[in-house]
């Protein structure tokens, strides 16, 4: 008897049944610009998606909010994030909440100062308390730490302290949150601001101030009424490109839990 048929009847049965093998997904990378006081918050977004999806990789730009919606709008980045809009509707962009943050004031941890009203926050910037000892600390020569031109949080801060008060002329201006922090934490005399997000893993050197008696916290930010509290938000182009859909809609699902 010729088993031949039989032979390649089996195989194709077999064949048949091992169905065809799951194809590898192409890698894709995206870039990802803006604010750098977002960037602990984004790097933590990114990681938890590509451990679902080691296909898909991320380049994070802390460019600043301003810079990092510009390259959205000339095709250099896939998505921006930003930590200040003048506008949540925005023309050709799709804008979604992902994050509540709060700008800290921060000081050295030596300072005894604990709290600051915003009436004093505003004369320390714009140049009108010139000493700790005014508001009760010790003399010592007040050292104005602000942000560089572009910075969401720096704009924030001006919008909601300054008003229509310009920061004085004798601020040090620094390039990202890390180096404000850095620059407070080896200055005993420096008053700073910068995100409440950020502040995971920060110096000890470095305290956070009350603002009109309401320390920040993340967990109680709407609660507690703190003054400076904001929202970080994710920006793509309108509509949302089918290759970013995925990670678009993970990140409102993060946000929601």
């Amino acid at each position: 008897m010729n088993r031949l048929p039989i032979v390649l009847m089996l195989a194709l049965l077999l064949s048949a049944c091992s169905g065809t093998p799951l194809e590898t997904p192409a890698p894709q990378h995206f870039t990802i610009a803006g604010s750098t006081s977002a960037q602990p918050l984004l790097a933590s977004l990114t990681a938890a998606y590509h451990q679902q999806h080691p296909h898909i990789s991320f380049d994070l730009q802390p460019v600043g909010s301003a810079l990092g919606q510009a390259m959205l709008a000339n095709g250099q980045a896939d998505l921006a994030v930003s930590s200040w809009l003048t506008s949540t509707e925005l023309p050709g962009l799709q804008v979604m909440p992902i994050a509540s943050d709060a700008v800290a004031v921060i000081v050295h941890a030596r300072n005894p100062i604990t709290n600051v009203t915003l009436l004093q926050l505003r004369d320390i910037y714009r140049g009108r308390l010139l000493d700790w000892q005014e508001i009760g600390g010790r003399s010592a020569e007040i050292i104005v730490v602000s942000r560089e031109d572009g910075s969401g949080t720096r704009a924030f801060f001006e919008e909601h302290v300054m008003g229509d008060q310009r920061v004085t002329l004798t601020a040090l201006v620094m390039p990202s949150e890390e180096a404000v922090r850095a620059y407070v934490a080896s200055h005993t005399n420096a008053i700073g601001y910068a995100s409440l997000i950020g502040e995971t893993g920060a110096s000890a050197d470095v305290k956070t101030l009350a603002l009109e008696g309401v320390v920040p916290e993340l967990a109680t930010l709407q609660a507690a009424g703190y003054h400076l509290t904001r929202t970080i938000y994710l920006l793509a182009h309108a509509p949302v490109k089918p290759s970013v859909q995925p990670f678009w809609e993970f990140a409102q699902r993060m946000k929601a839990e």
